[in-house]
């Protein structure tokens, strides 16, 4: 029985965990623009990226790195700033 309730509120947190959420303090063009994102050239509209990363704590655009097209994922966070992951796209 506590094996089921264990099993639960595991489920629970790891589906609850896994939501993005807005950042504590808004994201500031200023920011964005100092952040790793100087090493891409993204095509997307960098205010409209900054709307989505303060209603929603991230965002995902298409960059060229190196010539190379790539998927970016932006990430809001309270203790880190602004954290970039790279993607290799499909060809």
């Amino acid at each position: 029985m506590k094996l089921n309730y264990l099993k639960i509120i595991l489920l629970f947190l790891l589906i609850t965990g896994a939501c993005s959420l807005p950042p504590e303090r808004k994201i500031t063009l200023d920011q964005l623009k100092k952040s790793e994102l100087a090493y891409y050239v993204i095509k997307d509209d960098m205010q409209n990226m900054l709307d989505e990363l303060n209603k929603t704590g991230e965002v995902v655009v298409t960059a060229e790195y190196f010539g190379k097209e790539v998927l970016i994922k932006i990430y809001a966070t309270s203790n880190e700033g602004l954290v970039v992951e790279q993607f290799q796209q499909k060809n």
